[in-house]
């Protein structure tokens, strides 16, 4: 068994732009994603078995061929569940149809291949941190910024392993859109 994730991936100058973002964190309470392991996620899988690959990879291949690359603006920072219990602290876009289109694509795909359908609404994001312990980030939230801009023109299948040290991720296959 392999655990598998579909995300985006951001360009290097966008993760050292992200970098500020850490700043205020309180480090004994956040465990912050590390710069290299920064992604938007379109789909989390879980655990498949190797022997679906061939599948998987037909529905990824099949979605990246019917769209076309698109512009990503990352412009607000927020928290989940809420800002003044945060487990998880992130940077997200608004709604962009784009990439809600390829997350849905593959949620109806994946899904005739036994995996569970996303029950939430799909949001743009990505994670800067996870709390050990609800936290208040409100000030956090409410920090100004100018949009970060990203291109978007392919999208890749990950494999997480996870260990003491943290999640460890191996690109399994990148997926181009259409005309990229």
């Amino acid at each position: 068994m392999i655990r598998l994730f579909v995300a985006l991936n951001l360009d290097v100058d966008v993760k050292e732009r992200l970098r500020p973002f850490y700043e205020g964190l309180d480090m004994e309470q956040a465990k912050v994603v590390p710069i290299e392991n920064l992604h938007i996620s379109l789909k989390f899988l879980g655990y498949a078995e190797e022997d679906l690959l061939p599948e998987i990879k037909a529905v990824l291949n099949a979605v990246a061929k019917k769209h076309r690359p698109f512009n990503l603006s990352l412009d607000r920072l927020g928290a989940f569940p809420s800002k003044k219990r945060a487990r998880v602290f992130w940077i997200g876009a608004g709604e962009n149809k784009e990439a809600t289109a390829l997350a849905t694509e593959m949620d109806e795909g994946f899904e005739k291949l036994g995996f569970e359908r996303e029950k939430r609404a799909y949001k743009v994001h990505l994670t800067l941190s996870r709390f050990k312990k609800p936290t208040d980030v409100t000030d956090l939230v409410q920090r100004r910024f100018g949009s970060i801009k990203q291109k978007v023109g392919d999208f890749s299948l990950f494999e997480s392993k996870l260990s003491s040290k943290g999640a460890q991720y191996r690109e399994v296959e990148k997926f181009v859109l259409k005309n990229a």
